[in-house]
């Protein structure tokens, strides 16, 4: 306390009225006014009130503007990763983009507004050369026919096959985790891994769900793998939540490596619910995968939710 006002006598928003020993004290009258007091006399504080008032106003417009700009920036990215992948899954090649997104910096608390800015207009220049790429390499539509249009009806559309399916192995390397099943001895021996519920998930409900710092995370690799960028993104945003390792490979043992990925996207997200925040996201992921061990584990309904917490207005 004595500290703050320090600092507060110092900038001129307060001074001292003390007595010969420093005693704080004071006296009213039997109206209630005050005759004498001794102690922090606040007399600069009230003149300087218009001042104060306008600086905060001054303050809210400044962050209300510097957070539609990261908004701006992180819906972007969302489009440049989806559109990488998308040149990626047709065979064109965006290396020198993927190098360029690498390289994009990741936003920072301690950012001005100038250099977020300039961020935005880099990743902005990245989406117009990827849209100039997709557009020279789109294919006219077919002419659809009866025979064609009763095969579309049987079959869906490639960005949105089944979600297990399309789990990839984890790069060991590029986080320094191994998800060897061996090591987890709690693992059931045997049978197939029960249901977790990711077969009813697409890869842009995902990243719909995520939260801006798990988006920031991902780095679309030369691959063309974006399930295996996601896992190595949740392996990162792991580090930051202070997720313990162990508990990161026996999730990846349990309930394999993507549906662990998105168990790390809902538990990142919940961190805001409105209700029910998670204050300890190793124990949440240690506890999701006790249920997926048995069976009990629903991560369609988790993620369901989160996006019908967005569409009702709760936001990220």
């Amino acid at each position: 306390m004595h500290n703050l006002e320090r600092v507060l006598a110092r900038a001129g928003f307060i001074r001292w009225n003390d007595t010969e020993n420093f005693k704080r004290y004071g006296r009213r009258d039997e109206r209630g006014h005050i005759e004498f007091a001794y102690g922090v006399d606040l007399t600069p504080l009230g003149l300087m009130y218009d001042r104060l008032v306008r600086l905060n106003e001054e303050h809210l417009a400044y962050m209300e503007a510097y957070g539609e700009i990261k908004r701006k920036l992180t819906g972007l990215r969302r489009r440049i990763i989806s559109k990488i992948n998308w040149a990626q899954a047709l065979g064109i090649d965006v290396d020198e983009l993927v190098d360029e997104m690498a390289i994009l910096p990741r936003v920072a608390a301690n950012m001005t507004i100038s250099v977020l800015t300039d961020i935005l207009n880099r990743a902005r220049k990245i989406n117009f050369v990827l849209d100039d790429v997709l557009q020279d390499h789109r294919e006219p539509a077919p002419s659809i026919t009866e025979e064609t249009a009763s095969c579309q009806n049987k079959t869906s559309d490639g960005s949105e096959q089944n979600f297990r399916h399309l789990q990839s192995i984890l790069s060991t390397e590029s986080i320094g985790i191994d998800c060897n099943p061996e090591v987890d001895d709690d693992r059931k021996e045997g049978g197939g891994t029960p249901s977790n519920g990711i077969e009813h998930l697409s890869y842009d409900m995902v990243l719909e769900a995520a939260t801006d710092e798990f988006v920031e995370c991902i780095r679309p690799g030369a691959a063309g793998d974006k399930y295996q960028d996601l896992n190595i993104a949740a392996a990162r945003r792991c580090h930051e939540l202070k997720i313990g390792r162990q508990a990161w490979i026996k999730a990846c043992n349990v309930m394999g490596e993507t549906a662990a990925a998105v168990a790390v996207v809902i538990i990142d997200r919940n961190r805001t619910h409105p209700l029910i925040p998670v204050v300890n996201p190793g124990g949440v992921l240690r506890g999701m995968t006790d249920k997926a061990r048995k069976g009990d584990l629903n991560l369609h309904r988790s993620l369901f939710a989160i996006l019908k917490r967005d569409s009702a207005g709760g936001g990220k």
